[in-house]
């Protein structure tokens, strides 16, 4: 189902950019506390990118070139994180990111719980009927027995 991949995804971002931001505000370098955060995405499609992109960092890429064109990483991520380097409040900006994604996330429960919550009184009301068919229907048969 790609909205429940979507929604995992998205999940995994807000975590990850928020433990950067923390890590980073604590006063770990970026690149380490990157790596730390690495391990609260539990999404591993994303951690293979994020990984790959630690291996780009290494080699001297900045932050933004290293996030660009990576799978399951938004195009929003590189641009806004360029802005914050460029700024000098990387912190404040993944706290941003996290943010965004976290609306973004809450947006798509509500979007899946408006479409399930038809879906279930349906579901709820044929299995209520056929119950109730379940147990009159023997009763009429009875009735039509006696006479």
């Amino acid at each position: 189902m790609p909205f429940i991949s979507d929604l995992l995804a998205k999940a995994a971002l807000s975590r990850f950019f928020r433990a950067s931001a923390t890590l980073i505000e604590g006063g770990l370098p970026a690149l380490f506390a990157l790596q730390q955060a690495n391990s609260t995405l539990r999404h591993p499609m994303l951690e293979q990118s994020m990984n790959e992109a630690f291996q780009s960092l290494s080699q001297g890429e900045t932050l933004q070139t290293a996030l660009q064109g990576r799978s399951y990483i938004p195009p929003l991520v590189p641009r806004m994180l360029g802005i914050a380097l460029e700024g000098g409040n990387l912190s404040s900006m993944m706290h941003q990111i996290a943010s965004i994604y976290e609306d973004d996330m809450e947006k798509t429960i509500e979007r899946i719980t408006s479409m399930v919550q038809p879906i279930l009184l349906l579901a709820l009301g044929g299995m209520v009927g056929f119950v109730l068919l379940s147990v009159l229907l023997p009763l009429t048969d009875v009735s039509t027995f006696s006479t």
